[in-house]
């Protein structure tokens, strides 16, 4: 009898809530910035395709936007054209709306 009870006790409602994660920079003054931006971007994706929230190929495709970033400023030092092609992330992906 003990058994049956235990089996009926669910405890699944009870399963820890994951904190919410901070929010995304908005600033993208300096390169310091620009880096804290594209890292909170990169970590917001991360979760975002955990949960299920973008797919697979939005998730690469949005991935590969930010290096086109990464690439403006490696090779230009063009700090516009990287806060431009985080800022496109932001939008699609809808990061600014989560």
């Amino acid at each position: 009898m003990a058994v049956l009870g235990l089996a009926a006790c669910d405890n699944s409602a009870n399963k820890p809530v994951a904190p919410p994660s901070p929010p995304i920079h908005v600033s993208c003054a300096n390169p310091q910035e620009a880096g804290l931006k594209a890292q909170d971007i990169t970590r917001k994706l991360g979760e975002e395709l955990t949960a299920k929230h973008i797919s697979d190929d939005d998730y690469r495709a949005f991935i590969a936007a930010l290096g086109v970033g990464y690439q403006a400023w490696g090779e230009r030092q063009d700090l516009k054209a990287y806060c431009e092609a985080l800022d496109k992330v932001v939008k699609s992906a809808k990061l600014d709306q989560r």
